[in-house]
């Protein structure tokens, strides 16, 4: 019976406006553990901080931690650290930063040293019969082309024929082939 009740007491209520006479007990015992929270965060982290609840009939409820008026100086006039506290981190933090920079900086300019030789070595070598437009090669050179399409041709039709029809198909076909010739 007592796991019936102990399970009963964690279960999510559903977030909608309640309106019968538990309303009250509610919103004391959901007040009571937001401030719980907070305090265990304050011991646990050391921070400042500050809970305004205001109940239906205007009862404002208040939690602080060490006190409002520091937390709100700390709030509105941008004090939440002396000045100074934070600057040898940022003096590193911009250190590695630049570190990064300078890494990020040499591996450009390795890469566009690396492009201009490529684009030279691409730009000096002798350009292939298919670079070059067709109105551009001599009679010679078309021939040339011709033949190695056709080299090419057969090299591409061998290969599917062994991928598609197998080693030993390839084989007899290739016999029949060579036979009927």
């Amino acid at each position: 019976m007592e796991k019936n009740r102990s399970g009963r007491r964690h279960q999510r209520m559903e977030c909608k406006f309640m309106k019968n006479r538990n309303r009250l007990l509610t919103f004391t015992k959901r007040r009571d553990e937001i401030f719980k929270e907070a305090s265990e965060l304050c011991t646990l982290f050391g921070i400042n901080i500050v809970i305004l609840i205001t109940s239906l009939c205007g009862r404002t409820y208040c939690f602080a931690h060490p006190n409002v008026e520091s937390v709100e100086s700390q709030f509105f006039y941008h004090t939440l650290l002396p000045k100074g506290i934070l600057e040898p981190y940022w003096e590193v933090h911009i250190k590695e930063l630049n570190k990064e920079l300078d890494n990020v900086r040499d591996k450009w300019e390795a890469e566009e040293r690396r492009g201009k030789i490529l684009k030279e070595k691409r730009d000096n070598r002798p350009r292939k019969l298919w670079e070059k437009p067709i109105t551009e090669l001599s009679p010679i050179e078309v021939e040339k082309a011709r033949q190695q399409l056709d080299k090419l041709q057969g090299l591409i039709f061998n290969m599917f024929n062994r991928k598609y029809l197998g080693d030993e198909a390839f084989s007899r076909l290739e016999e029949s082939t060579i036979n009927n010739m």
